[in-house]
């Protein structure tokens, strides 16, 4: 399978639960599909007009599968966009009851990341709390897939979504 193959098939596996736009470009990079899940939960007594409390939960997907070679460089970069625009990805002073959001940043390219890059992703780790997390706070995933030889890497938060974005032949 090539890159656009694993576009079509990842496109249509987010499209369920996902708001998706394509081709976004945000913070001078273009992003060939992003994706926005939102999740609202509450308490209440007796009606729904009388809740105790709610929280959302929110999840954003930034796939970007127009590299030709993925580099320790890059993952440098997407710390730097973490740093500089996390306000622009996530609403916090909008969203008054935020509790929690996951940002994934899913990379494909058909050619493996030399051995430095691969550890570099597996070390990666990006947590901010807001208010002492009364505000909530993000957990940021980044996961690399080879869509030629199904080989996926990932962050320690990303482990665990590695079936979700594999989609070996069968």
């Amino acid at each position: 399978m090539n890159n656009d193959e694993y576009m079509v098939k990842l496109e249509s596996s987010l499209e369920k639960y996902f708001d998706i736009e394509k081709d976004k470009e945000m913070f001078g990079r273009k992003f060939d599909i992003y994706g926005k899940y939102y999740i609202r939960s509450a308490k209440y007594v007796a009606v729904k007009t009388a809740e105790i409390y709610a929280f959302t939960s929110n999840e954003y997907l930034l796939y970007n599968k127009s590299c030709k070679r993925f580099e320790k460089s890059d993952i440098e970069d997407i710390n730097r966009i973490l740093k500089e625009h996390l306000n622009d990805i996530i609403d916090i002073d909008g969203d008054k009851e935020h509790m929690s959001s996951n940002i994934t940043f899913l990379v494909s390219c058909e050619e493996n990341p030399d051995k430095d890059t691969i550890k570099a992703i597996k070390k990666f780790k990006f947590y901010k709390s807001f208010a002492f997390a009364f505000k909530g706070w993000v957990n940021v995933k980044i996961i690399f897939v080879n869509p030629m030889t199904n080989n996926i890497f990932t962050n320690k938060l990303g482990r665990r979504e590695k079936k979700k974005f594999s989609f070996e032949s069968k």
